[in-house]
């Protein structure tokens, strides 16, 4: 049985760049395994979302450049804020950023009314999106050249010339 692995989690929302520096910081020098920020651009819960949010990508970056030795990510990615090639070339940048802590997470996207605050489409065929982009990312991690051509994705040709960096004993692109 693999060993339990403890974390700590500031979402980003309500809350101070002093207080998530903070977390990360104890997160880092307390022996914790990983730290977790999460990926809305609006506030969530019972309190609506007039909150201020803070971008979890953009803190990952922040978090890799602010720790040592814990691995990072955000709890969870949703896949209908970016477009793949995007988040597949954000996530490689945080990677190497960290020397390969990045743990990526994806999913499906739930929060209609950030959708309907930004005008992002896309949550009424979600889970064939999330397949498609799931993917093209995968494709962009392993492969020299990626075609995209899918039902919601327009076509694009790309290099991928960064991986992600190997962790443990298995890519990251395949846990």
């Amino acid at each position: 049985m693999p060993p339990l692995r403890l974390g700590l989690k500031n979402s980003g929302q309500a809350t101070t760049i002093e207080a998530l520096r903070d977390v990360w910081r104890i997160a880092d020098e307390g022996g914790f395994d990983h730290v977790w920020d999460f990926d809305h651009l609006a506030s969530i819960g019972a309190d609506g979302t007039e909150r201020p949010v803070y971008e979890g990508w953009s803190l990952l970056a922040a978090i890799a450049a602010s720790t040592r030795r814990v691995r990072l990510g955000c709890m969870v990615t949703g896949n209908t804020y970016r477009h793949p090639v995007l988040l597949a070339k954000m996530a490689v940048t945080v990677d190497h950023l960290t020397g390969g802590r990045l743990e990526f997470g994806i999913g499906a996207a739930w929060a209609e009314a950030e959708h309907r605050m930004y005008g992002i489409e896309g949550l009424d065929h979600r889970v064939g999106r999330l397949r498609e982009s799931l993917d093209a990312i995968i494709s962009l991690w392993t492969n020299e050249r990626t075609t995209l051509d899918g039902r919601t994705l327009s076509p694009v040709r790309s290099q991928s010339r960064n991986r992600i960096l190997r962790s443990g004993s298995a890519p990251a692109a395949t846990r």
